[in-house]
């Protein structure tokens, strides 16, 4: 059996192990063992605007962020081993992925994905895991992973909401993360990104959803860099 075969068994028999509402238990990092081993990074000639961007410094003043990034805990069994093993800098609460942004002062992609995707499976480990994509990644952007149905994370009691787009009440981070996508992006498909400026603008119009082509992918991450760097020099 191939390699990819193995990873879209293992998530299909989670989601229909758990297909009666998504019960608190969760697949653990097992499901994501059959991951490919992460490339070694080479260094690549890359544009000057994304050159500059690599070396870009946090502006002097104190860090308020936290040492460890929100619900970073709480979500780590879930994120994929491409965002692991290659020190991306991952924020899972929306909020502090966005002041993140601002005091790196790097571009934030909203990566809207699901426990139980297989097709987000199939982008990390066969996209992402690309050398010239884990480079981008991994030098220029702040990554938000927000689960859309992480509904073992609850969220302090005192932020709890009604949602009209969900018709209930938003508890957890999942139901707050699927709240944002569809109220303010206007979509409810895993995955699907989109790449914002430090004020929370959207630099490209349009968000980027499922697609296997590494150089497609390649090329909307450099648009978003050069839009941002349009903005921010």
């Amino acid at each position: 059996m191939k390699l990819n075969t193995v990873v879209c068994f293992l998530a299909a028999s989670c989601m229909l192990k758990n297909a009666d509402g998504f019960k608190r238990t969760y697949a653990t990092q097992a499901s994501y063992s059959c991951h490919i081993i992460n490339p070694i990074i080479q260094d690549t000639i890359l544009p000057e605007y994304i050159r500059s961007m690599h070396q870009s410094k946090a502006p002097n003043g104190e860090d308020k962020l936290a040492k460890t990034p929100k619900y970073y805990t709480q979500v780590q069994q879930y994120l994929p081993e491409v965002m692991l093993k290659n020190n991306l800098k991952i924020y899972p609460d929306y909020n502090e992925a966005l002041a993140a942004s601002r005091k790196f002062r790097k571009p934030l992609m909203l990566y809207f994905t699901a426990i139980y995707s297989i097709n987000c499976r199939i982008m990390e480990t066969r996209v992402w895991t690309a050398p010239e994509i884990i480079q981008l990644l991994k030098d220029s952007f702040i990554i938000a992973p927000l689960f859309v149905d992480a509904h073992d994370v609850y969220i302090p009691e005192n932020e709890w909401y009604y949602s009209s787009a969900l018709n209930r009440k938003v508890h957890t981070l999942g139901e707050r993360n699927s709240d944002l996508q569809i109220s303010t992006y206007d979509t409810n498909a895993q995955p699907y990104n989109f790449f914002l400026n430090t004020d929370g603008k959207k630099l490209i119009s349009e968000g980027y959803g499922f697609d296997k082509s590494v150089e497609k992918f390649r090329k909307i991450l450099e648009e978003a860099l050069k839009n941002y760097h349009i903005l921010h020099s």
